[in-house]
């Protein structure tokens, strides 16, 4: 499994490569996590060409790539929340 946020690099191509050498089946994963970037941070500016990162792993031998949306990841939170017991915020 390759979880990603998408905007392939050699990095992430080194990886598939290893993977699909080593493994029957290869996942990736694309998605853009708002979690990880500080306030200060520009998520909103982050480099997303979905379709080229899907392009990209098939064609390097990625069996399945999961696609989760917000709330798949994040189920029953909303965009900006905060959890206090956590004190970190869920977006």
């Amino acid at each position: 499994f390759i979880p990603t946020m998408g905007a392939l690099h050699k990095g992430h191509l080194s990886l598939i490569n290893y993977s699909t050498s080593n493994n029957d089946v290869t996942v990736g994963s694309i998605f853009v996590n708002a979690a990880q970037f500080a306030p200060h941070e520009d998520f909103g500016t982050y480099p997303r060409d979905p379709v080229a990162d899907v392009r990209t792993m098939i064609d390097k031998g990625v069996n399945y790539v999961f696609l989760p949306t917000q709330s798949d990841m994040y189920p029953g939170s909303i965009f900006g929340q905060t959890s206090t017991s956590l004190g970190r915020t869920h977006v």
